[in-house]
């Protein structure tokens, strides 16, 4: 589970308690209908009628993580990996 590696352990039933506690009392907030943030955790997620999955954990950060992306996007700032044929 990528949140206990990028913010700390928990179990998978406490961590989906507290998510949807946040998320029942609207403590978090979104960006650009990808992202979500909760607690300072940043994570991709997706709504499908009234429940919202979250799909992955970027981790706790201060920095602002969509707009790291689309700089890196405007930017090409990227790696390049091509198989070796």
């Amino acid at each position: 589970m990528r949140y206990c590696e990028r913010v700390g352990m928990i179990s998978f039933d406490d961590l989906q308690a507290r998510c949807s506690e946040l998320f029942e009392r609207g403590e978090y907030k979104t960006r650009k209908k990808r992202f979500a943030i909760m607690d300072g955790v940043w994570w991709t997620y997706t709504i499908s009628k009234e429940t919202m999955y979250l799909i992955t954990c970027y981790g706790l950060s201060d920095y602002d993580i969509p707009t790291g992306l689309a700089w890196a996007a405007i930017h090409r700032d990227a790696l390049k990996l091509s198989s070796a044929e």
